[in-house]
This record gives C-alpha cells, sequence and structure tokens, in this order.
C-alpha cells in the first residue's frame, strides 16, 4: 500500500467539470506553474456561482470562503484578471465585489448582496488596516 500523499499538481490534473476546466486554464496561463493559486481561485468562483442555490433541509446555504496566499508576482493578478473577463463576457460582473473602505462597509455590502466575488490584492494590508479600526 502506498503512503504517497497526492500533490496539489494531482487535484489539478484530476478535477472534474468546470472546476478542472477553469483551474487548468488558469494554470496554463499562468508564466510559471501556479496550481495553488488556480485551485483557489477556482474553487472560490465556483463557490460565488453556486452560492445560494444549495440548502440543507433547514434553509441554510453554506458558504466556501477561500483566501489566496502568494508572493508578489506568483500570478494571483493573471488569476484575478481571468476571473474579471470571464464575468464580463458573462454579464456578470455584478457578482464582483468592489475593495470595501472599512469593516463596517465590507459587513453592508455583503448583507446587501451575500453573493459577492471579492479578489483582493495586498489582503495582508487590508487586514492591517481593518486590525487597526478594532483596536
Amino acid at each position: 500500500m502506498s503512503t504517497t500523499k497526492p500533490t496539489i499538481e494531482y487535484f489539478l490534473e484530476t478535477a472534474p467539470g468546470l472546476l478542472g476546466e477553469l483551474s487548468r486554464y488558469i494554470n496554463q496561463t499562468q508564466d510559471t506553474n501556479q496550481p495553488g493559486i488556480a485551485l483557489g481561485t477556482s474553487l472560490g468562483f465556483i463557490a460565488t456561482l453556486r452560492s445560494g442555490r444549495i440548502t440543507t433541509r433547514q434553509g441554510i446555504a453554506p458558504s466556501l470562503y477561500t483566501l489566496v496566499l502568494a508572493n508578489s508576482g506568483a500570478g494571483k493578478t493573471r488569476a484575478q484578471n481571468i476571473i474579471m473577463d470571464i464575468c464580463d463576457k458573462a454579464g456578470i460582473s455584478s457578482m464582483l465585489m468592489g475593495y470595501p473602505a472599512s469593516d463596517a462597509g465590507f459587513r453592508t455590502a455583503l448583507s446587501k448582496t451575500p453573493r459577492q466575488f471579492l479578489m483582493w490584492d495586498e489582503f495582508g494590508q487590508a487586514l492591517s488596516e481593518i486590525y487597526r479600526d478594532w483596536e
């Protein structure tokens, strides 16, 4: 019995359906091989597309929150641009949340329209600013 754990590359190569197609497309159009960025971005986007359409018997609609962290220049912007292009061409750009100016603005935006996809470059800086607001 093999004890080798599957790699992220394995998951990228074998992911089925839209998840696999989108993830592989994002990864193949990157300057460098970044399967984690491709999978994380695709999972978050597809979860947004499906948001509110799947519920439990009690009416609870689960949400998936993903955070893709990588060094500057790793390819996050390319993945973001692909998602923005897809949304633009599909006429669903309204699903893309802009950068909230504060934690209150973030909560307000989500309460008004819970089905949104937020792509926030330099998220670490944003977290620092939000944390300062809470102090």
